[in-house]
């Protein structure tokens, strides 16, 4: 595609590889944009419109950030209230892996309002934990990821 990244986090903009040049311009311009503790560099990111500072400028080169944000909705953990009661003691038979699974393809069910994909979740954790759901399907899925949280906290 003909991108490649340097400096760990700089893009050419023009969608091309960086030179040595390019790098040297940064490095060189860098002195200039921390000068005043850096007033310089935090009025050219704040006001340019790629927050681009002198030397990303003078380089033709933008920063980007590669950091996907992770949160808890990423993970298995569930926020749980401090009297939560657990319905489903049968879910300690599920692994770390399985809660993961389940999570991830019911939020993506729910979002994407598949239905069937939740019916066959539902009817696979049954089967899994050898318990029927008491409630929705919906509610049951997310019931069975509060209780593996619940029980694997206290443990």
């Amino acid at each position: 595609m003909g991108l490649r990244l340097a400096d760990k986090n700089s893009l050419h903009t023009f969608l091309r590889f960086h030179s040595f040049l390019d790098i040297f311009i940064r490095w060189a311009f860098s002195t200039i944009d921390f000068y005043l503790w850096g007033l310089v560099g935090v009025i050219l990111i704040s006001t340019t419109k790629k927050s681009q500072r002198l030397g990303d400028l003078a380089a033709g080169t933008t920063v980007i950030d590669l950091k996907k944000s992770v949160g808890l909705q990423h993970t298995i953990l569930e926020e749980l209230s401090l009297d939560y009661q657990p319905t489903y003691y049968s879910v300690i038979k599920l692994s770390d892996n399985d809660i993961r699974i389940i999570k991830e393809n019911y939020q993506r069910a729910k979002k994407d309002n598949n239905l069937d994909t939740i019916d066959l979740l539902t009817k696979k954790v049954e089967s899994l934990i050898g318990e029927k759901h008491k409630y929705t399907k919906s509610e049951f899925l997310e019931t069975i990821i509060k209780d593996y949280n619940y029980f694997t906290q206290k443990m």
